[in-house]
């Protein structure tokens, strides 16, 4: 019976200190500062991932958009028309401003499908050094 009791004594004394050593062991506070750290480094990397993924994907359908647009522009000025004569000629100043403001929307959405692809590739890169960031403190 002495000896159950001091059995459970000794279990509780033990117990009781094991909190109070690991609480004051700086090596383990450290430790467990870092592993907090490292999950706020690496929820913040994943954050912005996300964010990059939503905005490159908002640029690619953007791409879309002004490719279609493009498209049909282009299909507009070089599809095959059937002549019919109309009953006035047309006036050249009127032709020829219409072409260059065909011209004109080709070239602007030329320009704005070269400004997009620019940006998603810009966000790609930025999204691949996130990557390699988070893999390198997932790896510590």
């Amino acid at each position: 019976m002495m000896r159950a009791l001091l059995y459970s004594a000794a279990l509780i004394l033990l117990c009781a200190t094991a909190p109070t050593s690991a609480q004051s062991d700086p090596a383990a506070r450290e430790q467990a500062a870092a592993r907090a750290e490292a999950q706020a480094r690496v929820r913040s990397l994943e954050s912005q991932i996300s964010r990059i993924n939503a905005e490159q994907q908002s640029v690619y359908q953007q791409f879309q958009m002004v490719q279609e647009m493009r498209r049909n522009e282009w299909q507009e000025t070089n599809a095959p028309q059937v002549f019919t004569p109309p009953s006035t000629p047309p006036n050249y100043d009127d032709v020829q401003r219409d072409k260059q403001a065909r011209d004109q929307r080709l070239q602007s959405y030329t320009n704005q499908m070269n400004q997009l692809y620019a940006r998603y590739r810009e966000l790609d890169q930025q999204k691949q050094q996130l990557l390699e960031e988070l893999d390198s403190v997932r790896a510590q």
